[in-house]
């Protein structure tokens, strides 16, 4: 009984709560890290998390989004809160500001599941470098 408990506890936080981000058709899990415990400073902007490989990353408050049609473009700017950086030259794709970085990150999986977008997902830095 405990272990049913516990595996409808997991989905539940899987589909409902817990932080993730897709990549193609793949949903990543995404474990929250406090900025204190990163080995990386990034001056307090952005969410740092842990990917199920142990990869650390971090989301600042932008997404990257490809739009199959630019039908509700305007919409969903308005609907998310989003700002428009920079239009790319290969296709409908833009790059987008949220307010905040949990935006982004709420804003890019959101607009996923969206069928006139072919593509969302925050602007993930990977690796961090001082210049």
């Amino acid at each position: 009984m405990k272990k049913g408990m516990a595996v409808m506890s997991l989905c539940a936080l899987w589909l409902f709560g817990a932080d993730y981000y897709m990549n193609g058709d793949k949903r990543v899990a995404l474990e929250q890290i406090p900025a204190k415990t990163s080995k990386y400073d990034l001056g307090g902007s952005g969410l740092r998390f842990k990917k199920p490989d142990g990869q650390e990353i971090a989301i600042p408050n932008r997404l990257i989004v490809k739009f199959a049609s630019m039908e509700n473009f305007e919409r969903y700017l308005q609907a998310y809160d989003l700002k428009v950086i920079e239009k790319y030259d290969f296709g409908n794709m833009f790059l987008l500001e949220a307010k905040t970085s949990r935006q982004a990150l709420e804003a890019a999986n959101s607009l996923y599941e969206k069928p006139d977008v072919a593509f969302a997902q925050p602007d993930i830095i990977r690796k961090w470098s001082l210049r």
